[in-house]
């Protein structure tokens, strides 16, 4: 798929509840659908850094354009040297409507 995401699935968003933090947990995500948030989660398999649950949350800013956030995420086991810009930016088609 790519050069850091191997492989992504959507998912449920209870996949995302023994995330490490509550920030990735499924409640949250629930809990901010209640304020125009849309709750996208995936089983996602980072290659060398292994497979994890992520959950991205996407809100409209003006037509068109869209805001999206993973807080506290992806939690990878060793993130020292992990590329969180080119792996988040492989994660990004994802998200497309």
């Amino acid at each position: 798929m790519g050069i850091y995401l191997q492989n992504i699935a959507p998912t449920d968003s209870a996949s995302c509840d023994n995330a490490a933090s509550f920030l990735q947990s499924g409640f949250w995500g629930t809990f901010k659908t209640h304020f125009k948030w849309s709750l996208h989660s995936f089983s996602a398999d980072w290659g060398k850094w292994g497979a994890n649950p992520i959950m991205v949350l996407r809100r409209p800013l003006i037509a068109g354009f869209s805001f999206a956030s993973l807080p506290w995420g992806p939690h990878l086991d060793d993130d020292s040297d992990f590329p969180y810009d080119g792996g988040l930016i492989e994660l990004a088609p994802a998200l497309q409507p």
